[in-house]
């Protein structure tokens, strides 16, 4: 895959100090044949002092090339060195265990759907990394995906494949509704066609009150799934692409699905999410919480969105170090006048 885009990644810290070194910076060079990145990771924790924080919050912007390769060395490199398992997502329930299935089966009929997020071009080779990875691990340290936001149509796969019996008489209407809509198109939260999202909204409704009225029913046709369907019929989010309800909701379900919170855990969310400029951000609920964390806001080069200042990425780009053998580096951000104000630590890469 021919990665063109330029990133930076600027690493903020809530509490703690990280160590200082002497080193200006950690190259991370470009394994062309497995499309990896390369550092040395005692080096990378040192810089950072990974040991401090309980929570890594990583806000990305949604691109399919760059991201898969990073997420992969971070879940990798957080696993193996701080032991941390637990991996969050700003996805629902149902995928959450479609990945998690896929990470304990291999079977690929779980994530290879248009209806998940995360699946398509440089992820393919994320999820096939990070299967090979997790088999090797013993079960204490095997990873967690964990969905905290709303549900999407992915939904109704998960639910039919979830169902261990027939339908008993009073859910067949129920088991009626999955069947007609698993092969539903994923929802688009900025499309002006508000209708598909109106009527997910509505077949879900149908369902979770269905779910709840019968539920020994539900028991039965769920059997040991039950637990899982449950999580994600009575899903409070909502689907839309609004900040401060999502924000509250990803954050409690954070706590919810964590026995013992705060432990260590890293999080995955849309750069929105996870900007502390913003008072809502899921980092900010955290802090106020006491929670020792680092967040990840990432802007890349060249991609046409709303979220990244293209004139702020191009400067940050020229501080690229002229070593060509590293095509990432991880900086300090008061060597990075642009984000001094913003972060600790500053990943500034070139692909």
């Amino acid at each position: 895959m021919n990665y063109t885009y330029r990133i930076c990644l600027c690493i903020l810290s809530f509490c703690g100090v990280y160590s200082a070194t002497a080193q200006p910076y950690v190259c991370m060079t470009h394994n062309v044949a497995n499309n990896t990145l390369v550092f040395d990771t005692s080096a990378f924790n040192q810089f950072i002092n990974l040991t401090a924080y309980d929570g890594i919050f990583y806000g990305e912007q949604h691109n399919a090339s760059f991201d898969p390769i990073l997420k992969y060395q971070l879940i990798t490199t957080l696993n193996n060195t701080q032991g941390i398992r637990d991996v969050f997502m700003e996805i629902g329930h149902a995928a959450a265990w479609c990945y998690n299935m896929y990470l304990e089966t291999g079977d690929t009929t779980y994530i290879y759907s248009r209806r998940l997020v995360y699946t398509k071009d440089g992820y393919r080779q994320f999820w096939r990394d990070l299967y090979t990875y997790n088999s090797s691990l013993p079960a204490n340290k095997k990873l967690v995906v964990h969905g905290v936001d709303f549900e999407r149509t992915e939904a109704f796969m998960a639910l039919k494949r979830l169902a261990v019996n027939e339908p008993p008489a009073e859910l067949m209407a129920f088991a009626d509704t999955i069947a007609a809509h698993t092969n539903d198109l994923p929802l688009e939260m900025y499309n002006e066609n508000k209708e598909p999202i109106t009527l997910f909204r509505h077949n879900m409704k149908k369902l979770r009150e269905s779910f709840i009225a019968h539920e020994a029913a539900a028991k039965t046709y769920f059997g040991s799934n039950y637990a899982v369907a449950k999580s994600i019929l009575l899903n409070e989010g909502i689907p839309s692409p609004s900040l401060l309800p999502r924000n509250k909701t990803m954050y409690a379900e954070l706590t919810r699905q964590l026995p013992g919170y705060p432990v260590k855990f890293m999080f995955f969310m849309g750069r929105t999410h996870a900007s502390l400029f913003i008072k809502s951000s899921i980092p900010n609920l955290a802090l106020k919480d006491k929670l020792k964390a680092v967040t990840v806001n990432e802007v890349i080069y060249d991609l046409p969105s709303s979220m990244t200042d293209p004139e702020k990425a191009r400067s940050i780009g020229n501080l690229m170090p002229a070593d060509k053998n590293c095509k990432a580096v991880l900086m300090r951000a008061t060597d990075v006048p642009q984000c001094k104000n913003e972060a600790d630590f500053v990943i500034i890469s070139s692909k």
